[in-house]
């Protein structure tokens, strides 16, 4: 994440891929009011590799003394002293050149003690922390929308937008999307949806430890025994169901959150921190495999986005799912 200090005033402030800096309040990025800076005086842009500067002003940009031409780019590095409208102007200085990412930054002046309070966002997050988490914040990995649930809510989760507000009791973040508009990335052809594997559930007889394992391939991952894998294993026991009943693949599965935590016996707030944590898990295991089907949402239901799996319980097979894709299940001797 790029960085730039303000000297004058003290604070520091996040970039976004396409950063606007100028007079014009409410239509660029970065507001410094002072009458010799341009409406519009300058650009800084992520252009997939590096951080590049772009004078667009009539009173001129300084990068380390040097006066940028009108128009042309120049590459930024951390410690570059970038001067605006001259004396008279405003001096800023670049502290990071980190490639862009969203964060949750304090609701306060954002000076050098609060770059630690900034929360740099994955694809899901316990905020404000997992030790005291009151949010569950996810992105769609297609639309980059990111989703917003309280932990004890039962409501669905909200949709957020840049600059929205998240209310803690420790504090109030606000949602800086800076991956707005950057560059298009080449989707790697390596990447496998979790939808595409075959999971294998090993469940004790009196049913208190469940392993798993992962099947992609020809590779197998053992993601152990962990306290969320039985939200998958009943899951997967309502996919079953439902495959009994007769009902087509997308409608197979969903279940209420209401009946989750009953079946798991959980504090509703839990139920949210078991997927954060399988989901977690598995990008740690398996950073090539997109996870964001392991445990899919519509509204306040879930279920488990793998529909070929096999359930062992006790040494008895209580479900398998074979074709051709597939591999059978090893039982112990």
């Amino acid at each position: 994440m790029a960085y730039l200090y303000r000297r004058d005033t003290d604070l520091r402030f996040p970039v976004v891929a396409h950063h606007m800096i100028g007079s014009l309040a409410g239509k660029v990025d970065t507001f410094i009011d002072n009458p010799y800076i341009s409406r519009r005086h300058l650009s800084i842009e992520w252009n997939g590799h590096q951080w590049q500067i772009k004078d667009l002003s009539r009173n001129g940009t300084w990068v380390n003394g040097k006066r940028l031409t009108s128009g042309d780019y120049c590459p930024l590095a951390v410690g570059d002293v970038i001067q605006l409208a001259g004396e008279e102007g405003v001096v800023l200085t670049v502290e990071s050149v980190a490639p862009p990412c969203d964060l949750l930054v304090p609701v306060q002046p954002f000076t050098k003690d609060d770059l630690s309070a900034a929360i740099e966002l994955n694809s899901v997050n316990l905020i404000p922390n997992e030790q005291h988490p009151e949010w569950y914040v996810e992105q769609d990995s297609k639309t980059g929308q990111w989703q917003a649930q309280r932990i004890i809510s039962p409501q669905a989760p909200q949709a957020l937008s840049h600059g929205d507000i998240i209310e803690c009791r420790a504090g109030s973040w606000q949602l800086f999307c800076a991956r707005d508009y950057a560059p298009t990335i080449e989707k790697r052809s390596q990447d496998v949806c979790i939808s595409e594997s075959y999971l294998r559930f090993d469940v004790s007889l009196d049913e208190e430890t469940t392993d798993l394992d992962v099947i992609t391939g020809d590779a197998n991952h053992n993601l152990g025994i962990r306290a969320h894998n039985y939200l998958l294993l009943l899951l997967a026991r309502h996919r079953v169901e439902d495959m009994a009943r007769g009902l087509s693949s997308c409608n197979q599965g969903w279940v209420p959150n209401e009946l989750l935590v009953r079946e798991l016996g959980l504090e509703p707030g839990h139920l949210n921190i078991q997927i954060y944590r399988a989901r977690q898990q598995l990008s740690k295991m398996m950073p090539q495999v997109n996870n964001e089907k392991f445990v899919e949402r519509r509204g306040t239901t879930l279920r488990l986005g793998c529909s070929q799996f096999s359930i062992v319980k006790g040494g008895n097979v209580e479900y398998q799912h074979l074709d051709g894709k597939t591999r059978p299940i090893t039982l112990p001797r």
